[in-house]
């Protein structure tokens, strides 16, 4: 990330998506604190059956998980 708020996607591949999501405040604080290119946590996309639908869940990384107040 070369600024706060800024992702560089140049060398991103064309012909895969990108998804944009809306997230509390207070996991947003918690992503700030992760290391530059360090793991935020873990996106899992499953889907249950052959119709069922896509199921997406993330998993904070446990070094982030502290909250200070």
């Amino acid at each position: 990330m070369s600024e706060k708020g800024e992702v560089d996607l140049t060398g991103a591949k064309q012909n895969t998506g990108v998804w944009l999501v809306k997230v509390p405040k207070y996991l947003s604080q918690q992503w700030a604190k992760a290391a530059g290119r360090g793991d935020v946590g873990k996106l899992r996309i499953s889907k249950k059956g052959n119709q069922g639908k896509g199921e997406v869940s993330f998993t904070l990384n446990e070094d982030l998980t502290v909250i200070e107040g």
